[in-house]
């Protein structure tokens, strides 16, 4: 038989009883669209949480940090000195590595009292080095970053601003009494809101520590505000950027002149040439018996559970087209059942059992197919209402893609949804194709 004789026995084989495909293709289109809108919301999961760590930073860039032994600790010990100090010779080791931009190391003075005038808050201050490629990382909102020879210049995050609230609380409660509680409220309130423009002013860094003779020394340094950085909606948002130089000079006078050598620094920022080399240069560093850290693999690990999720939620959607494959195969036994007449006729007349096989599986792919057609457009178009309807309710300044419809899922799930239509189609094939002709005839 040819093609188009197939196509029309086809086309007329599912038009005569239009009521009855109807509903069986009206199954494949609630199986599809379940499928979509499930692994939608997964996929959608997936690209809000990875966007939200690569607004954290670079996957390009670790974090590297000294191993300590905590076995050898003692009860009169604080903390224990890291096994491997990152000292500048770790430094010069780690900047010979293969696949690495640069390296930079940071140091911190902890819970920093920050002043100007009667303005005043905590903050953590980290000492950088000025001129190296991964200040491209921090990016400025107002001003400029630090500059090699301006030791007294500082970069505050952006949340340092808001947090810098007046030191004299008394004196605002006094002047307060006289108001109503509304009123107070309010400029409470106010007061909160405030930022205050810190730019190209000066500010007083105030440090303390413990003498010999058990009195608390204070050490001064007043800083000029250089720049203010992009608000990123992390720890960055709360510290302030000094020179690395003021910031040993800082921490050798607060813990002594050896502590650099025997701690080293804090941390080492490394920023990695591609994304590809971040393991290897990973091993490379635990071998110098140091520790790091990425963002690449926590992205490892939200994709890992992301598919698993994906996974899950699409074999809750596949149950409804599992089940429209019995209303397929249904269809088709009825089919054969009303038909078999007419397949005997088409047997007599040269139909081979590979022609009567073939209508049937064509005739059952379609219904497959025009129901996964049909039911990606339904998903896709509820996926886009769910985004819409969540932003509303959410009230976000920026739109949100709670689903997000893939294009690799659309073409999925009409493969599958065809796929599920023929192998459904399988059986009452096989059975129209054995049928014997004469039989057949005879049957009314």
């Amino acid at each position: 038989m040819l093609i188009r004789d197939l196509l029309t026995f086809v086309i007329t084989g599912l038009w005569r009883k239009k009521f009855r495909t109807s509903l069986t293709i009206l199954g494949v289109i609630v199986g599809t669209s379940a499928i979509v809108i499930m692994v939608s919301l997964g996929v959608g999961m997936q690209r809000n949480v990875m966007g939200m760590l690569e607004d954290m930073g670079s996957i390009t860039d670790l974090v590297v940090t000294p191993e300590y032994d905590f076995d050898e600790i003692s009860l009169s010990d604080d903390f224990p000195d890291p096994i491997v100090p990152l000292t500048d010779k770790v430094v010069s080791e780690l900047k010979k590595l293969e696949g690495i931009v640069s390296v930079v190391p940071l140091l911190e003075l902890y819970n920093a009292e920050i002043n100007m005038g009667r303005y005043s808050t905590r903050a953590s201050v980290i000492g950088i080095e000025p001129n190296d490629v991964s200040m491209s990382d921090y990016k400025v909102l107002e001003g400029r970053f630090l500059a090699h020879n301006n030791e007294n210049g500082v970069v505050i995050g952006y949340k340092i601003p808001e947090l810098m609230k007046p030191g004299n609380k008394q004196k605002n409660k006094k002047q307060k009494t006289n108001l109503s509680l509304s009123d107070t409220d309010l400029e409470e309130s106010r007061e909160e809101k405030q930022r205050l423009d810190l730019l190209n002013k000066s500010i007083v860094l105030n440090l303390t520590k413990m003498g010999s003779d058990g009195q608390e020394i204070s050490k001064t340094v007043r800083l000029r505000v250089v720049g203010i950085l992009e608000e990123e909606g992390g720890q960055e948002d709360q510290n302030l950027y000094i020179s690395l130089k003021l910031a040993e000079q800082l921490v050798k006078w607060k813990e002594g002149d050896q502590v650099l050598k025997k701690k080293g620094y804090d941390s080492v920022k490394v920023k990695v040439k591609s994304v590809e080399l971040v393991e290897e240069v990973q091993k490379e560093i635990e071998k110098l018996n140091l520790n790091s850290f990425s963002l690449k693999q926590m992205l490892a690990t939200v994709n890992n559970i992301s598919r698993v999720i994906q996974f899950i939620l699409g074999g809750i959607g596949s149950i409804a087209l599992i089940v429209a494959s019995f209303g397929i195969m249904n269809t088709m036994m009825m089919s054969i059942y009303e038909r078999t007449r007419e397949i005997g006729i088409m047997k007599v007349i040269g139909a081979s059992i590979n022609n009567i096989r073939t209508i049937f599986l064509i005739e059952a792919g379609i219904i497959g197919l025009v129901g996964g057609v049909v039911g990606l457009m339904i998903g896709w178009i509820s996926a886009q209402f769910l985004n819409v309807l969540a932003n509303l309710l959410l009230k976000s300044e920026e739109s949100m893609i709670i689903v997000d419809v893939p294009w690799w899922l659309g073409l999925f799930v009409i493969l599958f949804s065809t796929a599920v239509g023929v192998l459904s189609g399988l059986y009452p094939a096989l059975r129209a194709a054995k049928l014997s002709a004469l039989d057949a005839i005879r049957h009314n």
